[in-house]
């Protein structure tokens, strides 16, 4: 399988995601699905911060998107990601699960 310096698969210790409590893991995510929430200002991409309605109509993009119409877009209109969007969280996390595939796969092969 491939290898990831952060990740021992049949390791009897818990990974980061596991020691973490219920409401840290999933608070953020179970924020979704309040309505609506006042915005608040700032660079970093509020995904995680709308209520269901506005997340399920990307209704957090139309300043950025009226700007961008009206007058064009620079890098510094563009939002930054928040730290759970970020590709190298995302991607240990996709090669554990990966690994954890695998490894069920093998047991279930042998």
């Amino acid at each position: 399988g491939i290898e990831n310096p952060h990740y021992t698969a049949g390791s009897d210790h818990p990974t980061e995601h596991e020691k973490r409590p219920w409401a840290q893991r999933y608070g953020d995510s179970l924020k979704l699905l309040i309505p609506f929430r006042k915005r608040k200002a700032g660079r970093v991409l509020p995904l995680n911060r709308v209520g269901w309605f506005n997340y399920i109509t990307m209704d957090y993009l139309n300043s950025i998107m009226w700007k961008g119409y009206k007058e064009g877009l620079d890098s510094m209109d563009l939002y930054e990601l928040d730290d759970q969007e970020e590709a190298e969280k995302n991607a240990d996390r996709l090669l554990r699960f990966w690994n954890e595939e695998v490894a069920r796969y093998e047991k279930e092969k042998a």
